[in-house]
């Protein structure tokens, strides 16, 4: 990498959209994250017809010749991308709001594409912080819903709670194989 890129990219401002919405939908355009900045960074500049591809290149952190960042301006994600952020900018979308955001990246993860489910869990992760362990039983069923939705948390809780039996106060797992549990024998 040269010494005229940048390392610490600035996203563009309101009314542009905001960074999520920049990864997300370049992660669902198939475009690599060099590729999201650009655009980003070309936005900023005034569109990829503004002549600035290779400024809006080494903004992205990109060491690429003239070249180069002249096709990726022209390249279809990268025009597709800019055209949805062009979009948002005039007011003719609103942005994503939090929910939208987090039901596309869960679409994304169950997708067949393998690429595009690792991306969106990298998104996902990136975007907040692990989620904190929990013993209490609304709490992990709040989590349950965030991670499968509604249905799915459901099903899993059910399941959950058929696999554990109530043994001398205790809960313990239930064993289907056939083999007793070594639970201690109550003296009362």
């Amino acid at each position: 990498m040269s010494d005229d890129v940048v390392t610490d990219f600035q996203w563009p401002d309101a009314p542009w959209p905001s960074r999520d919405w920049w990864e997300l939908t370049g992660a669902e355009l198939g475009l690599s994250d060099e590729l999201v900045k650009f655009a980003a960074a070309l936005a900023r500049l005034g569109g990829a017809d503004s002549r600035n591809n290779s400024l809006a290149a080494r903004l992205a952190g990109m060491s690429i010749g003239r070249t180069v960042a002249f096709r990726h301006a022209r390249s279809v994600g990268v025009r597709k991308l800019l055209g949805k952020a062009e979009q948002i900018h005039s007011g003719k979308f609103r942005p994503l709001s939090e929910e939208e955001i987090e039901r596309r990246l869960a679409e994304m993860i169950r997708s067949a594409n393998d690429v595009a489910a690792a991306k969106a869990i990298e998104l996902r992760d990136k975007r907040k912080p692990p989620y904190e362990l929990s013993h209490d039983e609304v709490d992990s069923f709040a989590t349950l819903v965030s991670l499968f939705g509604e249905n799915a948390a459901r099903m899993i809780d059910a399941q959950m709670k058929a696999d554990f039996l109530e043994k001398g106060g205790l809960k313990v797992a239930e064993c289907t194989c056939g083999l007793r549990l070594n639970a201690p024998a109550r003296t009362d």
